[in-house]
């Protein structure tokens, strides 16, 4: 092993005097320190935030389930947390000498990360409450964390030679990897659902499936000591080359093996830490450069210098303020880099319906943008009342018991981009349940949606969307605006009978941008309209995408979500609004 990794390895790198200075802040208190407020980073511009554990060594970094940024303190024993308003919290880890190095965000909700010292795996709540799980091998030198595909976590043991992976309970299992000093080092689920790693002492890059079976990938550059690795937004797995040769490279690897390299201009960078960025590139550290880098799709590299000489940069993950940050190994900083996009766009959420309480309501706005390349994953939905959240109030659309009246609900959507390890979620306005209304215990009030034939005429005036009972009418009600498949478009909706007496709904949407990022609607159901069967597309032309239900339905004015599968079997939620 070159000697200096292993002197990374053992103990991590510090000048001999090191100031534990803040930008913009002087005065600490034990245990935490308040930070101010988080602003805008200009795209380049680093800041520098002091960790006060002294000599704490941050090592890894990640976003956490909490909206804050985690890290190992190596030098510290300790977890560090600092929040997006900017406070530090140290949590000491009850086995002395543990140099926690790795770390990531599990599916249980809490941190989970390696003790390189203490052969041990961690695990720490959002609260702070911390457990440790001894390893099998002795000396196994656990070092990088990830989530798997499978709900647990894998880890790589340098020393051990071997891929662990622990279940949410704690149970451990070891894979032997198949060339001896091979030093796995970074590991993270890549876009095949399998788990890769960098094999530092073999020149190899390692994918494990979630069964065990390993495959091993050279790199063409000899002695290129394969470090960080993580997916990127291009569907291939890049991967810093901490020596390369003698020349610092940047790694990329399609997931059948194929390798491409990028040189580093700066010489003996010794690259170490990366991460898919918001901006659509990857950002990754130079340990012997004190810079971080970022390096497009394409292959062009930027870096960018840090303020604190010999800071040492470690690693590097995306932050919830669309920046990046990464730990000062040496300087005993958390920093934070610019890069020049914007936040995840959030649409705030709504409580729609008639807010009367018995009646259905519908949680609306539930769009959220890709972050510039990195999809969302489907989103979660939890109702709450004045009391609290409602146990069990978890799908898009909501009925209030009539009870409910005289109290207030509101909805909150949350969405996590699991390429960049963000989370983020937004809070509806509270609505003021309104008593039922009289007829409601016995009969839908007219125009109020109806399963199966429609009943006699409402009173005068109230018309749906097919217009009166019994007339075909012209086309009826025209409709809404909502994105169709991609967020952020539009779609109009017009809603007819099909025919003269006819008991089957039509509607055509216009899609103001493209309807070709809609795709096939195959099955689904209009929610909030008695569950009305979407019976699939008709037609698209000239923009227009044509659609039926199974069975007729009346719509009211107001705000519906259609949920359907797609072609592809992507589950898709849409929203439209019947004027």
């Amino acid at each position: 092993m070159p000697m200096l990794k292993l002197w990374r390895l053992l103990k991590p790198w510090r000048p001999a005097a090191s100031a534990a200075v803040l930008v913009g802040v002087v005065a600490a208190t034990a245990g935490m320190l308040a930070l101010p407020a988080a602003a805008a980073v200009a795209e380049g511009a680093v800041a520098e935030y002091a960790v006060p554990t002294p000599s704490s060594g941050p090592n890894a970094i990640t976003s956490g389930p909490d909206g804050a940024v985690w890290f190992t303190e190596q030098g510290g024993d300790a977890i560090g947390r600092i929040s997006s308003g900017g406070a530090f919290t140290s949590y000491p880890l009850p086995t002395a000498g543990a140099s926690p190095n790795g770390i990531a965000v599990g599916p249980d909700g809490n941190l989970w990360f390696t003790e390189q010292g203490g052969d041990k795996i961690g695990r720490i709540t959002p609260s702070g409450q911390i457990t440790e799980f001894p390893l099998p091998t002795p000396s196994a030198g656990p070092w990088g964390m990830a989530a798997g595909p499978d709900g647990n976590m894998w880890f790589t043991e340098f020393n051990g030679d071997k891929i662990g992976r622990i279940t949410p309970s704690g149970q451990i299992t070891e894979f032997p990897l198949p060339s001896a000093g091979s030093e796995p080092d970074g590991i993270t689920l890549g876009p095949d659902g399998n788990m890769w790693f960098g094999q530092w002492g073999v020149n190899s890059i390692g994918r494990i499936t979630p069964s065990g079976q390993i495959t091993e990938f050279p790199i063409p550059t000899s002695n290129a000591q394969a470090s960080g690795i993580a997916a990127g937004p291009d569907g291939d797995l890049w991967f810093t080359e901490w020596y390369g040769g003698g020349t610092p490279k940047i790694g990329r690897m399609t997931v059948t093996g194929s390798a491409t390299e990028f040189t580093v201009p700066t010489a003996s960078a010794y690259l170490n830490g990366i991460a898919p960025g918001p901006d659509g590139n990857m950002w990754f550290t130079e340990y012997g450069g004190d810079k971080v880098g970022r390096i497009t799709p394409w292959g062009t590299v930027t870096e960018f210098a840090v303020p604190t000489a010999a800071a040492k940069p470690l690693d590097i993950t995306a932050g919830p303020d669309g920046e990046m940050w990464f730990t000062e190994n040496a300087g005993d900083k958390v920093a934070e880099v610019g890069t020049g996009a914007t936040a995840p766009s959030l649409v705030a959420p709504s409580v729609t319906g008639s807010a009367e309480a018995g009646l259905p309501l519908v949680c609306t706005g539930d769009r959220w943008a890709s972050w510039s390349g990195a999809q969302p994953s489907p989103v979660s939905v939890q109702w709450s009342s004045g009391s609290g959240a409602i146990g069990g109030a978890t799908a898009v659309g909501y009925t209030p018991p009539a009870s409910a009246a005289g109290s207030t609900v509101s909805c909150t959507v949350t969405v996590s981009y699991p390429l960049l390890r963000v989370t983020v979620s937004a809070t509806s306005a509270a609505v003021t349940l309104a008593p039922p209304p009289a007829a409601a215990a016995s009969s839908p009030a007219a125009g109020e949606p109806v399963a199966g034939p429609p009943g006699p005429a409402g009173p005068a005036g109230a018309t749906g969307p097919e217009g009166p009972a019994g007339s075909p009418g012209p086309t009826g009600a025209t409709g809404a605006t909502g994105p169709p498949g991609a967020p952020g478009r539009d779609m109009v909706v017009t809603c007819g009978p099909a025919s003269s007496g006819s008991r089957r709904m039509t509607c055509s949407t216009k899609v103001v941008s493209s309807h070709a990022a809609l795709g096939k609607w195959v099955a689904g159901e209009l929610l909030s309209a008695g569950h009305v069967q979407v019976r699939g597309l008709v037609a698209v032309s000239h923009g227009r995408t044509r659609f039926a239900f199974a069975r007729h339905a009346r719509l009211r004015r107001g705000s519906y979500v259609l949920r359907f599968r797609a072609a592809r079997g992507r589950l898709r939620r849409e929203r439209i609004v019947v004027r």
